[in-house]
């Protein structure tokens, strides 16, 4: 259910998708990519999360994804956004 809400137009503007928690800085983006939630990565994405945001300990949604191993979200987030600048 949580996925098609994600998924309506316009439903959450950048803002909301772009926060980040208060205790680790992670946003809805990194959170979803370190658990490996890959449908929910894409609509992240699809929905304008930035993969340019970083944590407390200052690393980024790739740094985060492939220390958690999840190559599959790795590659869509590459496949979406490109390597980190």
């Amino acid at each position: 259910a949580i996925r098609e809400l994600l998924a309506m137009p316009g439903l959450m503007p950048n803002a909301y998708i772009n926060r980040q928690d208060s205790t680790y800085g992670y946003s809805a983006l990194m959170r979803a990519a370190a658990r490996g939630h890959l449908d929910v990565v894409l609509v992240l994405l699809n929905q304008g999360a930035k993969t340019e945001l970083e944590n407390k300990k200052e690393n980024n949604v790739y740094f985060i994804t492939a220390k958690n191993k999840k190559t599959d979200c790795l590659d869509a987030i590459l496949k979406h956004s490109g390597p980190p600048k």
